[in-house]
């Protein structure tokens, strides 16, 4: 819209941009002609094209991205149909069968399992390996958990980690997971079937991105500030529609952003009919509704250290712990997948001895089977698990 006179004047004139100037809340239509117009008249006031400015030639601009470490959680069950049967096909040393596909951390991942296997010196064992489908772009880092469960509800499992390099993305595996003979008496259900269970936690190391050239003319047109410009209004509260009161404090907001980025909370305001605000009950604390608003506002959570330092709570409750996870609550009650996956990675990645049975918790309560199964992995760890038995009193009293 601000790349040129003629383009917003096109724009201006379309059906589409009418309907919209009707519709929407004026702070959008507002915010639209404010940067569009400024750019145009910042164009209009620059020295048009002429002989004089002919060698002025095209100014090169490049862009470069820094993406964080990212840890993401996944399960998968590989189930092999007929154990007896297939063994016949595939029960050779070095013979393998794949499961699946299935992503966990946006890599592509296949299971394989060597019923005899890998190797001839192996052959009394049944050997699992974790296949990445495809070369990674930057090092991955990768725990697998795989489990065996009889037909008692007991189980075996073990535990393999490996870092697949985009230079060299060989398979790991284990390849004495478990022996035939202990396979066919415990482990093969009542149908003839053997069910591998695979957990995956795998980290994305951080990394600075290809520098990519872009050719920009010789007069540079600043970015949007739409972003920027959604802050301000939010910390400002200018044009808006909606009003809320939580814990009787009055909080504003925009519609349209509210209905477009949560559909849950908007159910709420159409719902909220012949009063002038919504109420928002259910324990909500107005600081971490204002937290929600502003991860509607700005895709993003806001500073949780800060939170943490200004909410009250208990003797003995870790305080981001608690925080994070009433924003977890609040993201599971208006339906805010992304902010529901940022707050478990934040509750995984300040995970201790002290806190993680808080943290286990909250995943049971709030249905996030990956970070519960995070937190039985890491309180399961033999260096960590006589610490967490320490918590375990004082967690209970404060459970009561």
């Amino acid at each position: 819209m601000a790349s040129d006179p003629d383009v917003y004047e096109a724009m201006e004139a379309t059906e589409e941009y009418k309907e919209l100037d009707k519709t929407c809340p004026t702070f959008i239509n507002e915010i639209t002609k404010k940067v569009a117009k400024r750019a145009v008249a910042r164009r209009n006031r620059s020295p048009s094209s002429s002989s004089s400015s002919a060698n002025i030639g095209t100014e090169t601009a490049s862009v470069s991205r820094y993406n964080p470490s990212e840890v993401t959680f996944g399960t998968h069950e590989f189930r092999i149909e007929c154990l007896s049967v297939v063994r016949k096909t595939h029960g050779a040393p070095g013979q393998s069968i794949r499961s699946g596909s299935f992503q966990v951390g946006g890599h592509d991942w296949a299971i394989d399992v060597y019923l005899s296997g890998e190797q001839e010196e192996d052959r009394d064992y049944i050997a699992i390996f974790l296949s990445l489908l495809k070369a990674p772009v930057t090092d991955v880092k990768v725990s697998a958990f795989f489990r065996l469960d009889d037909r008692h509800g007991k189980s075996i499992g073990q535990t393999l980690t490996n870092v697949y390099t985009k230079a060299d993305p060989v398979d790991c595996g284990l390849p004495t997971f478990t022996t035939v003979a202990s396979a066919n008496s415990r482990f093969v259900a009542h149908d003839g079937s053997l069910t591998v269970h695979c957990r995956l936690e795998v980290t994305t190391e951080s990394c600075t991105g290809n520098t990519v050239a872009i050719a920009v003319s010789p007069v540079p047109v600043p970015p949007s500030k739409l972003a920027s410009h959604l802050e301000e209004l939010l910390a400002s509260e200018k044009g808006w529609d909606v009003k809320f009161l939580v814990e009787e404090s009055e909080i504003h907001a925009h519609g349209l952003v509210v209905a477009t980025r949560s559909p849950a909370l908007h159910e709420l305001v159409e719902s909220a009919t012949g009063t002038d605000y919504v109420r928002v009950d259910d324990g909500m604390k107005a600081s971490t509704f204002k937290a929600v608003l502003h991860f509607i506002y700005t895709d993003e959570l806001p500073r949780i250290n800060d939170l943490a330092a200004i909410v009250p709570f208990g003797a003995g409750k870790d305080p981001l712990t608690m925080v994070v996870g009433e924003m977890l609550a609040a993201a599971c009650r208006f339906r805010l997948e992304r902010m529901r996956r940022l707050c478990e990675n934040l509750l995984a990645e300040n995970i201790t001895p002290g806190n993680a049975l808080a943290t286990l918790e909250l995943a049971g309560r709030h249905g996030c089977a990956e970070l519960e199964g995070y937190c039985i992995a890491y309180i399961s760890l033999p260096h960590v698990v006589k610490d967490v038995m320490k918590t375990f009193s004082s967690f209970c009293r404060i459970q009561r």
